[in-house]
């Protein structure tokens, strides 16, 4: 089942998709602005997620995704070319969490804020080794703790810039 909240949506409320299993693709509209506690929580089956929500500032807590794409752990994240902010705890997983289990990520040169925990525990390095974020302006606290197969990030240093901010 394919899935698209359009761009006049501007919140995606709690447990709002939560157990919807046969969802396997999809797509975040412009204006969402918040997405609440485990809207998407065990969608198991997810395998592409569009994420178009340009200023997407607000996930309700790390359990957006709980165990999204837990039957397939092939999910495929893209970002959209107008986004310009990543929501802190976008792809948290830790022991208990069980997050989304990401394959492929692809970044728009648009990104300028990663949030808070983005992808802690990224444990399997699944946003690969090597990232360009050429017009990022601020990565937060933990944004990337625990990627271990992450070792270079490319950004234009030649602007202000913010690391470690909530």
């Amino acid at each position: 089942t394919k899935l698209t909240i359009p761009d006049s949506v501007q919140k995606i409320g709690d447990y709002a998709f939560e157990n919807l299993t046969s969802l396997t693709e999809l797509v975040i509209g412009t204006g969402v602005k918040q997405i609440g506690n485990s809207a998407f929580s065990k969608a198991t089956s997810l395998n592409t997620l569009q994420f178009n929500a340009t200023d997407c500032a607000d996930f309700g807590s790390s359990l957006v995704f709980y165990r999204a794409s837990y039957t397939t752990k092939d999910l495929n994240v893209t970002f959209g070319e107008q986004v310009f902010r990543i929501p802190g705890y976008f792809a948290y997983q830790n022991g208990s969490n069980n997050g989304m289990y990401m394959m492929e990520m692809a970044f728009s040169d648009s990104i300028q804020e990663i949030g808070p925990y983005a992808f802690y525990s990224d444990a399997n390095g699944l946003i690969g080794e090597n990232i360009s974020l050429p017009n990022l302006k601020s990565i937060g606290t933990y944004a990337f703790r625990y990627c271990s197969g992450l070792t270079l990030v490319t950004a234009n240093m030649s602007t202000p810039f913010t690391f470690g901010t909530d």
